[in-house]
C-alpha cells in the first residue's frame, strides 16, 4: 500500500532518523540462523475456477468493500499469514493460520489455496535469505520526497549481509506463467517508490527490490533489474503534477 500527496503544509512525521523522514517498526526486527527451508515446491488440488476470484466481478448483495473482491480478499489472507508466520513454519501450522485468515476475509473455501501460496512463498530464495538476516514485516515507512509525503507499508524488508536494504513485495497472481515487469509498469514503480522512501528516510542504500508472485501452483521471484532508473522515474513523477494514483497499482 502506497500513497503520495502534495500539500503546501505537508510534512513527514517526525522520527529518530531526521525531522523530515521516518521509518517505524510495526513489529520488532528479528533474525538469527534459519533452519531447513520448506519444500521448494508444492502441489494442491484446487476446485474449478471460482467466478468470485475475478477482481472485476460484481456482487451487488455484498458490502461495498467486499464487492467483486474475492481476488483481493485472497491476497489479504495470504499477506496476513505471511505477516506472522515463522519463516520455518510447518505446513500444518500454515494451514491453521490460513484457515483463520481466510475465515476473517469470508473466503473459508479458499483456505487451502491461501496455505499453499504462503508455503510456496516461504520457500523462495529471497525469503530464505531474509530469514537469516535482520528483518521487518509489514513495516510502515514515510518520507518527504520532492515536496510530497510518500508513505506506505512494506511487506518485508531485510538487511543484507553487506548492510544494504532489500525490499520484498508479495503479489498473489491468477496465472502460473512467470510475470514480466515490462507488462506491469505500475508494479515496478510501486516497489521503486518503497526503495526511494527508505533511502530518503534512512540514508542507506536499497540494493535490491524483489517481487514474490504467488500463483495457483507456482512461485516466481522477480527482481527489478533497473532499480536506480525506476527510483529516478518515481522521483521525477513526484516532482511533477502527476498523480501517483494514476501510475501505481
Amino acid at each position: 500500500t502506497l500513497t503520495g500527496d502534495r500539500s503546501p503544509d505537508a510534512t513527514a512525521p517526525a522520527g529518530p532518523t531526521s525531522e523530515r523522514a521516518v521509518v517505524r517498526d510495526e513489529a520488532a526486527a528479528s533474525g538469527g540462523p534459519a533452519g531447513p527451508a520448506p519444500g521448494g515446491g508444492f502441489s494442491s488440488q484446487r476446485a474449478a475456477p471460482d467466478g468470485g476470484l475475478s477482481k472485476d466481478a460484481i456482487d451487488e448483495g455484498a458490502p461495498v468493500w467486499r464487492r467483486g473482491r474475492y481476488g483481493t480478499a485472497l491476497g489479504r489472507a495470504v499477506h496476513a499469514v505471511l505477516q506472522t508466520a515463522d519463516f520455518d513454519a510447518s505446513a500444518e501450522a500454515l494451514a491453521a493460520s490460513a484457515l483463520r485468515c481466510a475465515a476473517a476475509e469470508g473466503i473459508d473455501h479458499l483456505a487451502e489455496d491461501v496455505a499453499a501460496r504462503a508455503l510456496g512463498a516461504l520457500g523462495s530464495p529471497v525469503i530464505r535469505e531474509a530469514a537469516r538476516c535482520r528483518h521487518w514485516r509489514e513495516l510502515y515507512a514515510a518520507a518527504e520526497v520532492e515536496g510530497r509525503l510518500l508513505e506506505g507499508f512494506i511487506d518485508l524488508l531485510y538487511e543484507a549481509p553487506d548492510g544494504s536494504l532489500v525490499v520484498v513485495d508479495y503479489k498473489t497472481h491468477d496465472s502460473d506463467e512467470r510475470p514480466d515487469l515490462c507488462q506491469k509498469p505500475g508494479y515496478r514503480l510501486q516497489i521503486a517508490a518503497y526503495a526511494l522512501m527508505l533511502a530518503e528516510a534512512t540514508g542507506r542504500e536499497v540494493s535490491r527490490c524483489a517481487f514474490v508472485f504467488l500463483g495457483p501452483n507456482s512461485v516466481h521471484e522477480v527482481h527489478v533489474e533497473d532499480l536506480p532508473d525506476a527510483m529516478a522515474q518515481v522521483r521525477s513523477a513526484l516532482g511533477s503534477t502527476v498523480n501517483l494514483r494514476d501510475v501505481l497499482p
